[in-house]
């Protein structure tokens, strides 16, 4: 791994164990980890925390913050269990936004976006995501209390750095892309991820801005960035990389051509 041969050419960075151990614990798409996982994400967080408590004056207070926090985020000891999981993953929310309420820190976007990063695992499950509560078929769902929380710390995020930050831009998507009237906060992200991303090859956020799109009706810019995505995905395959979910990018892709209207492009892409 990068941050492992990082650390191996700076043995006092101790921020590359934290990106270590934060690589090894949980998702949105994979909530709960195996015990192995969880035992090497507590190892690296705790190899971190050394560094800092024995060469402190190296860091700054972002660097103790996030090292401080990560050891709570693992189970002691380790344990692959959903319920052991998710109380280390409150902990480690909780513990975040304390640390974080120091003056100097409380501005900082990325703070806030791992904290509502964390926020949002907390209401994921292995087969679905539970950011919005079902009232049934005639009254829109609601938000749960994590979600607002986070969707509001993605949104302090956004502002504090003119609409820039990828993460938070990611982050907003999901936790408004299930709602009927939230999806509409997330349209600037998804405006600003199609513009700077249409030329990388970040296959994953050129996609992530059809989830707002597809939501909130616009369906041809879905499709667009799709194509986008999928174009991208040719590259990696070109080059015998495997991109990351390819297959959701192409029925993606063709779901919002059918929805667009377009039969020409659901065609093309479907084969």
């Amino acid at each position: 791994m990068v941050f492992q041969e990082a650390f191996r050419h700076d043995e006092l960075c101790a921020m590359c164990l934290w990106g270590l151990a934060h690589g090894f614990g949980p998702t949105l798409n994979a909530p709960v980890k195996s015990a192995a996982e969880m035992g090497s994400g507590l190892a690296a967080a705790r190899q971190a925390l050394r560094l800092l408590n024995s060469h402190e004056l190296n860091y700054t207070a972002k660097e103790e913050v996030l090292i401080q926090s990560m050891v709570s985020r693992y189970p002691d000891p380790p344990s692959g269990n959903i319920t052991v999981q998710m109380a280390s993953n409150r902990k480690y929310a909780s513990l975040l936004g304390k640390l974080r309420q120091e003056e100097s820190l409380q501005p900082d976007a990325d703070l806030k976006v791992f904290q509502a990063e964390a926020l949002m695992i907390l209401l994921c499950t292995p087969d679905e995501w539970h950011f919005y509560e079902s009232r049934g078929d005639s009254a829109p769902a609601v938000a749960r209390p994590e979600t607002l929380e986070s969707t509001k710390l993605l949104q302090e995020a956004l502002i504090a750095t003119n609409q820039t930050h990828a993460y938070a831009q990611h982050m907003l998507i999901h936790s408004t892309e299930m709602s009927n009237n939230d999806v509409h906060a997330a349209l600037p992200a998804a405006h600003d991820l199609l513009a700077n991303t249409a030329k990388l090859q970040d296959q994953h956020l050129q996609h992530m801005t059809s989830h707002t799109y597809l939501r909130a009706g616009y369906y041809h810019k879905a499709l667009m960035s799709n194509i986008v995505a999928v174009g991208t995905d040719s590259t990696y395959f070109k080059n015998d990389w495997m991109p990351y979910g390819p297959g959701h990018n192409s029925a993606f892709l063709v779901a919002c051509a059918l929805w667009a209207g377009d039969r020409a492009a659901a065609y093309k892409y479907v084969k």
